[in-house]
């Protein structure tokens, strides 16, 4: 069964938006939904990723982000009726990934619906269809540059530095290893410390890969907020504040989604 992972306090969260805007109503309102999109969108990104011929990513985008009126309607009972009247949805096998991540919606929508307001930003579905498809194009030019990694090849075996020479200046196989399974963790929405695997990413023709990405402006596509410099160094520090942004705040209101 799928297993939801929250920080505890989560469920709190005017305590922590009214600490730094205590009388704008229509922020807290705006929060509360963007909550409740980032767990779909998220939910959506976990392998194998749900898009656009998926029933599951339909019934995010088309009826819950669009079908509703607003988000006031949007509760577990009118989510399991959407659910039941799908002849797909409804009769998934269990061990599918999709009725996995059913399970994880109806979580999310039960525990997000006492708190939804309405829905003030009606352009929402189609951000996160464009943050899922950038995030999905990105893990792919990762996945097609660690192919290329993996053959280098000497004597049989994977070459640990990519250059017989200056090895003190380069970084080892493992250490990309290590810091593109922790950059995919992120991307996935998961809270993750991306710092310590900074200049790895950063590095070389792996941080070329990067660079390319958020040169063309793609990646803003991916964050909450705009970057103020197109860098990689800069994409990777605002990535790793956005899906850890609450971890040390007093009163946490950051979920992450995973199904073991």
């Amino acid at each position: 069964m799928p297993k939801l992972n929250t920080l505890t306090n989560y469920y709190e969260p005017f305590v922590f938006i009214k600490r730094s805007q205590p009388n704008e109503k229509n922020l807290i309102i705006n929060c509360l939904n963007q909550a409740y999109y980032r767990a779909i969108r998220n939910i959506l990104i976990i392998p194998p990723a749900s898009y656009l011929k998926s029933t599951l990513f339909k019934l995010c985008i088309d009826t819950i982000l669009h079908g509703a009126v607003n988000l006031t309607e949007i509760n577990l009972p009118w989510l399991e009726q959407q659910i039941q009247e799908d002849p797909i949805l409804s009769t998934l096998d269990q061990n599918n990934p999709e009725a996995k991540k059913i399970e994880l919606i109806k979580k999310v929508t039960e525990l997000h619906q006492k708190n939804l307001g309405l829905l003030t930003h009606p352009t929402i579905s189609q951000k996160i269809i464009t943050a899922i498809t950038r995030t999905l194009e990105l893990e792919n030019r990762l996945n097609s540059y660690w192919q290329k990694r993996q053959s280098v090849i000497k004597d049989g075996e994977i070459k640990e530095y990519h250059h017989d020479y200056f090895t003190f200046f380069q970084k080892s196989f493992c250490d990309k290893k290590r810091a593109i399974t922790a950059f995919k963790k992120a991307l996935e929405g998961e809270p993750t410390n991306l710092l310590p695997h900074l200049s790895t990413l950063c590095d070389s023709d792996l941080g070329e890969v990067i660079r390319d990405f958020v040169k063309s402006g793609l990646a803003e596509e991916i964050l909450d907020t705009p970057l103020k410099h197109r860098t990689a160094h800069a994409f990777i520090k605002q990535l790793h504040k956005q899906v850890n942004v609450n971890l040390t705040a007093p009163s946490s209101n950051y979920m992450y989604l995973s199904i073991k």
